[in-house]
């Protein structure tokens, strides 16, 4: 009964390092989508952000610490993302720079 104990728990360590990862390689490329020039990706950077931060959530509460990892790598991705759209990066130009009514 108790190595079937510690056979969940190493299972459930085990998914939430699986969905831990998945975090990670979902949440740090959201960093570099406005650099891509496109305003249609900004859209993706927080819904991908969004369920990057949700999945590492989960991978923590199963007993990962790299779901922390991806929770803090996310939202730093996220904030830089910001940066790089509005032109607080040297050397990208701003993509997020039209006003509401501005036709040009």
């Amino acid at each position: 009964m108790e190595r079937a104990k510690q056979n969940d728990g190493q299972t459930k360590v085990f998914v939430g390092h699986v969905i831990s990862v998945l975090a990670l390689m979902m949440g740090v490329p959201v960093a570099f989508f406005p650099a891509l020039g496109s305003t249609l990706f900004l859209e993706a950077v927080a819904s991908l952000g969004t369920i990057a931060i949700t999945l590492g959530i989960i991978g923590y509460y199963l007993g990962s610490r790299l779901g922390g990892w991806a929770v803090y790598l996310t939202m730093g991705a996220i904030l830089f993302g910001i940066a790089m759209s509005q032109g607080m990066v040297p050397g990208i130009e701003p993509t997020d720079t039209a006003l509401p009514g501005d036709l040009s």
